[in-house]
């Protein structure tokens, strides 16, 4: 699993901190959370797993409490916009 520490150097070529970041099958890593400290603030993250989610939600409360989470599955994006 790589890790955002692993992936920044490419990343910052891509992504500025105002970019809407849609983050597919988030699971419990701390990717998203890495990405937040490092300024990206405008997340959306889901996955399949709604105790996973719960999870996150709960563990992201308090220091991130600007970080969306939604279970959803990725192969029926058609309730994304709501």
């Amino acid at each position: 699993m790589e890790t955002y520490d692993s992936l920044k150097s490419l990343l910052i070529n891509y992504l500025k901190p105002d970019h809407k970041i849609l983050i597919l099958g988030c699971g419990n890593a701390l990717f998203s959370e890495d990405m937040y400290d490092d300024g990206y603030k405008l997340q959306l993250n889901i996955d399949i797993s709604e105790v996973v989610i719960k999870q996150m939600i709960e563990r992201n409360k308090d220091l991130r409490p600007d970080l969306q989470w939604k279970v959803m599955d990725i192969t029926d994006m058609s309730t994304l916009q709501s």
